[in-house]
């Protein structure tokens, strides 16, 4: 019984380690409520970097003056973006270049983002 955990943990550790160095994938942690109910603060997001045109309803993350932000692409507009949060009556009032989008949000783990907000707060 004990060496199978044992494997168990091997195995999760491995993939792991594979997912977060070797793979396209990135992770973030949302934070704030401006994207409820579709994503909870505390939520682990798997992104990964736009590979195609960015459409409307698409969910990006991208920085804005130092923060992070997750939200609902609205307008495409040449080489800019309006975006929403779902939680939010109003349509920011930015435009995002397309070159300023660190992701495209794939799914969500949810409280697992948790650990990760700790964690960047006893890393300060």
């Amino acid at each position: 019984m004990i060496k199978k955990v044992i494997i168990g943990i091997l195995l999760l550790l491995t993939a792991s380690l594979w997912f977060l160095i070797l793979s396209p994938y990135d992770i973030t942690a949302g934070i704030g409520d401006s994207m409820s109910p579709t994503l909870k603060s505390g939520d682990l997001l798997i992104i990964k970097s736009p590979e195609e045109a960015i459409k409307p309803g698409t969910i990006i993350v991208y920085n804005a003056g130092g923060d992070k932000i997750i939200h609902r692409v609205v307008e495409v507009n040449g080489g800019t973006l309006k975006t929403k949060g779902d939680g939010n009556s109003w349509i920011d009032p930015w435009k995002i270049p397309i070159s300023d989008v660190k992701g495209v949000y794939l799914f969500r783990i949810p409280y697992l983002g948790s650990v990760a907000l700790i964690k960047n707060c006893w890393m300060k």
